[in-house]
């Protein structure tokens, strides 16, 4: 499963593909991808989405990682840099870690063995 972010005018995309055994840090094990095979529609006021959660590590991937990823009132891109690097809209984001109802998310034992995949190991 190749996952891409759309080229804006002025940028140049230097993502790379996300695959099942991709390289990645050695201490994150081979990386795998999964999606939870159950969605939840989720409704806000007038707006509704599907959710469907996808779990890979926080390090594997191109990407740049400053404390505000995982750090309330951390640093940004453009903080971290000393101002040489340009904030993102994604830099820019000051979010806090996932929860359902004020507790973590379920997870695997293990990246790649979540229900869907022993869903399907079983058909």
């Amino acid at each position: 499963m190749a996952i891409r972010a759309p080229t804006l005018d002025g940028w140049v995309d230097l993502s790379q593909p996300l695959f099942n055994g991709m390289p990645g840090p050695p201490a994150h094990g081979v990386p795998r991808f999964w999606v939870d095979a159950t969605d939840v529609a989720v409704t806000e006021g007038r707006l509704t989405a599907r959710v469907t959660p996808l779990e890979t590590a926080a390090h594997i991937g191109t990407h740049i990682d400053t404390s505000i990823h995982f750090v309330p009132g951390g640093r940004t891109v453009a903080e971290a840099s000393g101002g040489t690097a340009s904030r993102s809209r994604s830099s820019s984001r000051r979010s806090s870690p996932p929860t359902r109802r004020g507790r973590p998310p379920a997870r695997p034992s293990r990246c790649g063995t979540g229900p869907a995949r022993r869903a399907r190991a079983r058909a």
